[in-house]
């Protein structure tokens, strides 16, 4: 285990990680988006 005198809390660099989280809730958020508008457009033409 590391030792416990090397750790700083918040010390680390977390770009990398926050940059990939708002992507992945960007992504989430737009394919919910055209899901709803799919939704809507089959209840409305009720295709199929």
């Amino acid at each position: 285990m590391a030792n416990d005198k090397e750790y700083v809390r918040g010390s680390m660099d977390i770009r990398d990680q926050k940059a990939t989280f708002d992507t992945f809730w960007t992504v989430t958020l737009w394919a919910l988006v055209i899901v709803g508008f799919l939704l809507i457009f089959l209840a409305a033409f009720r295709t199929g």
